[in-house]
Parts: C-alpha cells; sequence; structure tokens
C-alpha cells in the first residue's frame, strides 16, 4: 500500500478533516496531536484540537492507493465530497496537497502524442542502472589516521 486517505471529524462540531499520509495512520494522527512540536498551533485542525481536546476527534482511513497520483485524486475527491475547504464545514485550506500538480499530469499525459509517449517509455528503458556490489570487509583510510611513515612522501 502506498498512502492512505482519512478523515478527521470533530464530534462537537461535525467540522472535517480530510488528509493523505503514506505513513500509519496512528503516527500522522499523533502529528496532528503536536505531542512533539513546541510551536503554537497554525492551521485549523491544529487550533481545533488545541480547542477542543483529543477526545473530541475520531480519525478513520477512507480510502487508499498505490500510486501517487490517484492518491491525490482521491484527497481531492473526498475533500470536494465532505466540503472540507468549506470553513463552516472543515478544516481542510486547499482542495489538495498537490492538486495542480496532478491536474498538470493529467494535461500532459493528454497533450502527448502515442509516439512521444513510446519514445519516452523507450528513454526510460534506455537507462543503465549501475549494480552495487557489497564489498565483505570494507576499509576507510583518512589521510590523518594513517601511520606517519606512511604519510611522508616517498623518495622514489
Amino acid at each position: 500500500m502506498k498512502g492512505i486517505i482519512y478523515l478527521v471529524t470533530n464530534k462537537v462540531t461535525g467540522h472535517k478533516y480530510v488528509g493523505q499520509t503514506t505513513q500509519l495512520l496512528a503516527v500522522r494522527w499523533q502529528q496532528h496531536l503536536g505531542t512533539n512540536y513546541t510551536l503554537p498551533p497554525t492551521s485549523a485542525l491544529d487550533k481545533a484540537i488545541k480547542q477542543y481536546g483529543e477526545a473530541a476527534f475520531t480519525v478513520e482511513q477512507i480510502d487508499s492507493s498505490t500510486s501517487n497520483f490517484w492518491l491525490d485524486a482521491q484527497e481531492r475527491h473526498w475533500i470536494k465530497f465532505y466540503d472540507a475547504c468549506n470553513p463552516e464545514k472543515g478544516y481542510n485550506v486547499l482542495e489538495a496537497r498537490t492538486a495542480i500538480t496532478s491536474e498538470r499530469a493529467v494535461a500532459a499525459q493528454t497533450e502527448c502524442t502515442p509516439a512521444q509517449r513510446a519514445r519516452q517509455r523507450n528513454n526510460h528503458k534506455s537507462r543503465k542502472t549501475e549494480v552495487l556490489v557489497p564489498v565483505e570487509r570494507p576499509t576507510v583510510l583518512r589521510w590523518h589516521s594513517l601511520p606517519a611513515h606512511m604519510r611522508r612522501e616517498s623518495s622514489v
């Protein structure tokens, strides 16, 4: 699984926040709670968590995807579905984090001719990758760690 779309709901007001993450949902929720932040809350969700407390919120996974492109598209869909950009209903500020990038990617895909796509695929396939072989006992020598007799210039 590449990532998930999650929904945070304020049980008191009904406001919603839609987000995406490639981490575990519990880890992402802890980041929202700001347990390791020292700065004051800046986003609408952060302020609401500080105002109402952690117990006033539910967090659930609502979708998932193995592609970043589709993850962005799903996030955009769910934000619109819940109208989470509307300050009276939700905490989202943007339609989606990478909505502009995704729309450009769709436009770029539709503007390419089949010949251009084939050329791009061939270019990608022709790239050479270097195979790294692990060394059993690596040795790292630094000038300052060499014995004095090895640091002298050779008198050949």
